[in-house]
């Protein structure tokens, strides 16, 4: 995950997996947090942390964060699991354009599920909707 991926879930781990970080400007004063090594691990970028995971024998990742992230990975997945969030928010960082995502998922991966529209608050007008891509 990113940095603000991990900020946003008040940098705990996510319990029962290894969790990488991926930071370029924060890898200097990670020593100084104190975390779990066995449980959250650093990386400067993400090429680093897909070597890490294939040496320590993880076998599958889940990546999670921003646009940067996604991008990078993008073209080392076997499978898509896209959250769309149809909402607009303020304030919470680099927009991911949803368009732009699909149709580079496309490219590479046939879609082999979709659960559309799930309300998840109806006060405030949110749904999701999940699909599930593969590659060809």
């Amino acid at each position: 995950m990113g940095w603000n991926t991990w900020l946003s879930i008040g940098q705990k781990p996510l319990k029962g997996r290894q969790n990488l970080i991926v930071t370029a400007r924060h890898y200097d004063e990670w020593d100084q947090k104190g975390f779990d090594l066995k449980e959250v691990m650093p990386h400067q970028d993400f090429e680093t942390a897909l070597d890490f995971a294939k040496h320590s024998g993880i076998n599958k990742l889940f990546v999670v964060g921003g646009p940067s992230l996604l991008w990078e990975a993008l073209p080392h997945a076997d499978k898509a699991f896209v959250t769309i969030v149809h909402h607009v928010f303020e304030d919470v960082g680099e927009p991911i354009y949803v368009d732009e995502v699909l149709e580079e998922i496309k490219s590479t991966m046939v879609e082999v599920g979709n659960f559309p529209g799930v309300e998840i608050t109806p006060e405030r007008n949110i749904s999701l909707s999940f699909l599930t891509f593969q590659k060809r």
